[in-house]
């Protein structure tokens, strides 16, 4: 009797330590994972909205946040009129138009129609980044969000904002709100399907690098000697200065170059910059110029723009250039 109780009960043992950790959490209108790779995302969540929507949140501790968003409606309520499908390493959550798919391991989510067709997806491996960072003293994070997109998709939405584009496919734009620009951090793609950021945080659409100063490239004067470009400083017609410089940065209280200014150029004269620029780094080089005033650049001989801006009204105009090798390209 005894030799049979110890044989059930180390069969019992046996079972109970053997039984997998399950990985998620299935919600009244979603679900909650917990990704078994990498450290930057602990736990998705992906509530049931409607039909056509999915609210996914993502977070770099194991639990989520209870503060009230300012953008979800509070009396927002998920729905239960869904259905879970399980593979070894996948959960789906299906809706009536609507599958939305997160991998077991990495957290990442990709969203497909009824039938199957890919509308968005997430970058392999997971497009979720936690950067732990400090802001005025408050311990917090850069959050970064990346999804493939196909090259001939089209971007519309983002708010109101003054640089004259309209399709954002490959441009970037600053989400913040300023006396003429107004921030909508929505995005509808021309893929049928829109991305709303819940995030009130100052954020950059497309790449979240800053843009460098024009002394990052290998500059040039009128000549062709390195260093920096001609700079010719004129009074009505006549040229006052010349000097090789590698800025152009007179923001107006901002910069101290403004202080050295020559005061008669600034009320009846213009100053000119040429000669060339390369890079080391061959590819496509985005340029922006941020001005008010009365303003023109030239490339390669081409005029690219010719704008006038009220002074308290500056605003920016970019430009792509392509750069093979050390190719020189001429700038005014």
């Amino acid at each position: 009797m005894k030799k049979v109780i110890l044989a059930n009960l180390i069969v019992l043992a046996g079972l109970v330590c053997c039984t997998p950790e399950k990985d998620f959490e299935k919600l009244a209108d979603g679900i909650v994972l917990k990704p078994t790779q990498g450290q930057a995302t602990r736990a998705v969540r992906l509530r049931v909205v409607s039909d056509g929507i999915i609210h996914v949140t993502a977070s770099a501790a194991d639990t989520f946040s209870t503060a009230r968003s300012l953008i979800v409606l509070p009396e927002l309520e998920g729905k239960n009129d869904w259905k879970l499908e399980e593979t070894d390493d996948a959960l789906v959550l299906v809706t009536r138009s609507l599958r939305a798919t997160v991998k077991r391991a990495t957290g990442e989510v990709s969203f497909a129609d009824s039938t199957g067709q890919r509308v968005l997806q997430e970058k392999t491996g997971g497009g979720k980044t936690f950067t732990p960072t400090t802001v005025d003293k408050l311990a917090t994070y850069q959050v970064q969000q990346v999804f493939d997109s196909p090259g001939d998709e089209a971007f519309y939405g983002l708010g109101a904002h003054q640089n004259g584009q309209m399709n954002y496919k490959g441009q970037d734009v600053e989400l913040i709100q300023q006396n003429i620009v107004d921030v909508v951090p929505f995005l509808y793609s021309s893929r049928n399907y829109g991305i709303l950021w819940d995030n009130y945080s100052i954020s950059r659409f497309g790449d979240p690098r800053p843009y460098q100063g024009l002394h990052g490239l290998k500059l040039y004067d009128k000549d062709g000697k390195a260093g920096g470009l001609t700079a010719s400083y004129y009074v009505k017609d006549k040229v006052v200065k010349t000097a090789v410089e590698d800025r152009i940065e007179y923001e107006f209280l901002e910069t101290p170059q403004v202080d050295n200014f020559p005061k008669d150029v600034a009320q009846q004269g213009k100053v000119v910059w040429e000669g060339a620029f390369s890079s080391a780094t061959p590819g496509d080089h985005k340029f922006l110029v941020y001005a008010s005033g009365y303003f023109t650049v030239w490339v390669d001989g081409e005029q690219l723009f010719d704008k006038w801006r009220q002074g308290w009204n500056a605003g920016t105009t970019k430009f792509n250039v392509r750069i093979a090798g050390d190719e020189k390209h001429t700038i005014k």
